[in-house]
């Protein structure tokens, strides 16, 4: 098990934030090539089997699903790295803890190579599987929209409710699974480009065969 599991589980049984109504996701949407790929707007009441569930999401309800600390979904992604694969997620964070980050995680076929978006009660942060990108200071969130998008030539940018986080470059791709997750620390979600989640995630993918 790699330091940063280890990590997370340390984390999983020691967080002392205290309990609090859940945040909740409302939408998610990939595209590869402005080719919709894969998205759920949550509005059958029923998470769908093509999710992981990470935790006990859930219920899904008026066309959310909630989220306490320590959940989330994830799904594969089948992609072309010759095409641009642009993320989004819309969350509801008016429930979001103090200390505790809305993470969405694009996971790349490669092991280990990763692009996350994180939002937390002081700021919006993007890093990839070397380390941090850029941060956004911002105030209290609400409704909080982010989008990954990595573009063929490495050109990749983060954004937040319409504010750039991070434009640069980076080698990622292409992208292999999506995770989208609350977690309680920012520490903790620094990390999980680092290995954590993301081998987590891709055993969990092989284990289960899942796709979009």
């Amino acid at each position: 098990m790699s330091r940063v599991m280890c990590g997370l589980l340390l984390m999983s049984l020691t967080a002392t934030v205290a309990i609090a109504e859940p945040i909740k996701l409302n939408v998610v949407f990939v595209t590869n090539g402005d080719v919709p790929i894969f998205g759920d707007d949550f509005d059958n009441d029923v998470i769908e089997p093509f999710w992981q569930q990470l935790g006990t999401p859930g219920p899904e309800q008026n066309s959310d699903v909630d989220l306490e600390l320590g959940d989330g979904l994830q799904s594969s992604l089948t992609t072309s790295a010759e095409l641009a694969t642009v993320a989004i997620a819309a969350f509801d964070l008016t429930n979001l803890v103090p200390g505790a980050v809305a993470l969405m995680v694009l996971d790349g076929s490669v092991l280990g190579d990763s692009l996350a978006l994180g939002v937390g009660s002081d700021g919006a942060f993007m890093f990839n599987e070397g380390g941090l990108l850029g941060f956004l200071p911002m105030g209290a969130p609400g409704a909080t929209e982010l989008i990954i998008g990595h573009q063929p030539d490495g050109t990749t940018f983060g954004i937040v409710n319409n504010q750039e986080v991070f434009l640069g470059q980076d080698s990622f791709g292409p992208a292999a699974s999506a995770t989208f997750i609350y977690v309680p620390e920012p520490a903790t979600a620094m990390t999980f480009c680092l290995g954590g989640l993301i081998l987590l995630g891709r055993r969990v993918r092989r284990a289960s065969g899942l796709r979009a």
